[in-house]
């Protein structure tokens, strides 16, 4: 998207604002370019290939989870847990299909800029893929000195830009993203919260 009439060229996320209504998936990605970007020297690829949504699932609708949360049967206000993650809209869950991963293709030699943006209703996700490093150069909207680290951790809501070189052998390499609740530990919902949150949200990365 071009538009010169917004404040901030960086990345965005849109989502509902009546009620919990994003949860049910009214939610997305905004991506404002800059032709004068600061970092522009740092990558070679900037589009909406490299642009990574990742989000949690419910399988039952938000305005029942409403009712749920806000039961007097609650005991004490705990958050309804997501079924399952998914990375730009696909994923996979334990008894669910064998669902194709998501899949991001590169090319050897070149340097990406993922655009990782967490359009959650409360999971957070610990980001990296198998034998490269993530170079932040953006967080939230903000412009930031390159910051290099083998993985990230996402809040919902939050935004990363980070540089990827695609400078290994040609092959499959994961992109891993497990997910995890915040206040996990007295929240009565998350009883078996733990035993499935490997399962839930990994992708093959092909260079």
């Amino acid at each position: 998207m071009n538009c010169s009439k917004l404040p901030r060229s960086r990345s965005f996320q849109y989502h509902s604002h009546l009620s919990s209504q994003y949860v049910d998936g009214l939610r997305g990605a905004l991506v404002v370019y800059d032709p004068a970007d600061p970092h522009l020297s740092l990558y070679d690829v900037d589009d909406a290939n490299t642009v990574v949504v990742l989000a949690d699932w419910y399988h039952t609708p938000a305005i029942q989870l409403n009712d749920q949360f806000f039961s007097d049967d609650n005991g004490g206000g705990h958050e309804p847990v997501p079924d399952s993650g998914t990375i730009n809209g696909k994923g996979r869950f334990i008894g669910g299909p064998a669902t194709p991963w998501a899949r991001i293709n590169v090319q050897q030699g070149l340097r990406y800029r993922p655009r990782l943006i967490n359009a959650s209703a409360y999971g957070f996700f610990t980001f990296s893929i198998a034998g490269h490093s993530l170079k932040i150069i953006e967080v939230d909207g903000v412009n930031h000195d390159p910051l290099t680290v083998d993985f990230l951790d996402i809040h919902a809501g939050q935004r990363y830009s980070v540089i990827v070189e695609a400078n290994k052998p040609v092959a499959n390499y994961w992109i891993r993203a497990p997910m995890s609740l915040q206040h996990a530990s007295d929240n009565d919902n998350c009883t078996f919260f733990p035993s499935r949150r490997g399962y839930w949200l990994i992708v093959i990365i092909i260079q």
